[in-house]
């Protein structure tokens, strides 16, 4: 049976990419003199990767990634107030803990920018294990922060779903051997880039994605 579920959090469970733009063009223009990301490559960078790789690139220096780190952290507090769970995720989430299933998210953000999405959304209790980025010295999409989920939830990869916008989601699910879904409300990665990076099956909404889960579960129950 499909005994847990994870799930990427940005643009998969959580709505927070106008928060999170914010906070980037805030930051860096205040530190830098300028503006990142500034175009759909850096965005992409932007939502892919996390602070950890990003800060010390875009700064050149460990003292300036600090310095940005703590400033992007302040700008991201102060619109904590926009955040969103995406339409039914909150729902779907606690409809999978109803039924047995374990949950966990994988993510590249850190634990404090975690910890504010968590609660202004009211998952915390519904999430088993959150793989943040000081959880891996690598991260997606390399397999290990999936892989560090799994051990966490005591689940083997057989037996456990992943769900994520971005073919890097797709690229850490598959080699750590863990069966994927693609939803496509993220707005940052299209369908087609999903399927080029072997995504299997997509889910055009959350209701969609239920769908899929609770069959999936059906399915397995029944072999």
């Amino acid at each position: 049976m499909t005994a847990a579920a994870l799930f990427d959090w940005d643009g998969t469970l959580l709505d927070s990419r106008e928060p999170l733009l914010g906070a980037w063009h805030a930051s860096t223009e205040e530190l830098l003199g300028r503006r990142y990301p500034a175009s759909v490559e850096e965005e992409e960078r932007v939502f892919t990767l996390g602070g950890a790789t990003l800060f010390p690139e875009i700064t050149g220096s460990a003292d300036e990634a600090e310095r940005l780190a703590a400033v992007f952290q302040r700008e991201y507090e102060a619109r904590a107030g926009e955040v969103r769970a995406f339409p039914g995720m909150v729902e779907l989430l606690e409809e999978l803990r109803a039924a047995g299933v374990a949950i966990a998210v994988v993510t590249s953000k850190s634990h404090l920018r975690y910890d504010v999405d968590a609660r202004r959304i009211g998952v915390e209790g519904l999430v088993d294990a959150p793989v943040c980025q000081e959880d891996s010295a690598v991260h997606k999409p390399d397999p290990a922060p999936v892989l560090l989920a799994l051990e966490r939830l005591g689940v083997p990869a057989v037996d456990a779903v992943m769900v994520g916008d971005t073919p890097v989601d797709c690229q850490a699910a598959r080699a750590a051997g863990v069966e994927f879904i693609g939803v496509s409300w993220g707005g940052m990665f299209s369908a087609d880039a999903l399927r080029a990076a072997g995504t299997d099956t997509l889910a055009g909404d959350p209701g969609e994605l239920r769908d899929l889960l609770l069959a999936e579960r059906a399915a397995r129950a029944g072999r």
